[in-house]
């Protein structure tokens, strides 16, 4: 059975932030395994009919900025220089 080097075992998800434009200050980031996991959860989110999230509530006020990737193999955040603006809220 062969082993995986470290850069094998590396798992690099992706971290986001979620901007609040009118508290002017970025959420705690949450972690998806895609860009398009992070598009598609703002957008249900937002979408939600019984707007039981300020997401939801207030849309425009919203955006979401790709900021880095995770490490699993050596438990570290790489940042991105300068965060990836991805979608509004609305």
């Amino acid at each position: 059975m062969s082993r995986l080097t470290a850069e094998e075992r590396v798992v690099r998800d992706q971290v986001f932030a979620v901007y609040d434009k009118q508290m002017g200050i970025y959420h705690m980031p949450p972690f998806f395994c895609k860009q398009a996991d992070g598009e598609r959860i703002i957008k249900r989110i937002v979408n939600d009919p019984e707007k039981r999230d300020v997401l939801a509530q207030f849309p425009a006020e919203f955006e979401l900025y790709h900021i880095g990737e995770w490490d699993n193999v050596r438990g570290i955040v790489v940042m991105l220089e300068s965060g990836v603006f991805i979608v509004t809220g609305k």
